[in-house]
């Protein structure tokens, strides 16, 4: 008995589920596994108008708030770690404000020694959508994490509907955040 050859030997081929059909020249078609570049470009544009539509919605004044509460953090941790920095370090350390023409533009944290400060960390900066209000320029702690200078204070930072009051406490170094409506 006569095996068939490769060439002469009949295909099977599945078109559907549930039949087989058996055909010579007829092509294996093969599920699709993937998107196309169409369907991917549409789910981009939808997801980008949806987009545009929910920053027109939330506006400028949600920006100033989120900026404002991140900004009020930043300054807590700051104050925070100037003074483990100088619990852990034994030596002076002092978070800066950085003005320019009065306005508050930033802080850093810089270690104190007797030939100046010398930076720690680099500026934070203040967003356009915000304002500072701090009554001294350096907030400094010594090696017991005690405030140096000045005695408790309170530092303003403003945006257009809520403002937070970032209060360092002198004897313990304590600081708290709170956020207030706009009067």
């Amino acid at each position: 008995m006569a095996r068939p050859t490769p060439s002469t030997r009949p295909r099977t081929v599945l078109t559907d589920s549930t039949q087989l059909q058996t055909n010579p020249s007829a092509r294996p078609r093969y599920e699709r596994r993937a998107f196309s570049l169409l369907e991917v470009m549409a789910v981009v544009a939808i997801v980008g108008l949806i987009a545009s539509v929910a920053a027109m919605r939330f506006g400028e004044s949600t920006l100033g708030v989120t900026d404002g509460q991140g900004y009020a953090r930043k300054l807590a941790l700051g104050l925070q770690l100037a003074r483990r920095q100088a619990i852990t370090e034994g030596v002076n350390s002092a978070l800066r404000i950085q003005r320019s023409s009065g306005a508050v533009t930033g802080f850093d944290i810089a270690r104190v020694t007797s030939g100046g400060d010398v930076p720690t960390e680099g500026v934070i900066a203040v967003s356009s959508h915000l304002s500072v209000t701090a009554p001294a320029d350096r907030w400094e702690f010594d090696y017991t994490g005690s405030m140096v200078s000045p005695a408790t204070s309170t530092l303003r930072i403003d945006s257009t509907s809520k403002y937070w009051d970032v209060t360092v406490y002198a004897a313990s170094g304590r600081v708290i955040v709170a956020e207030h409506d706009q009067p």
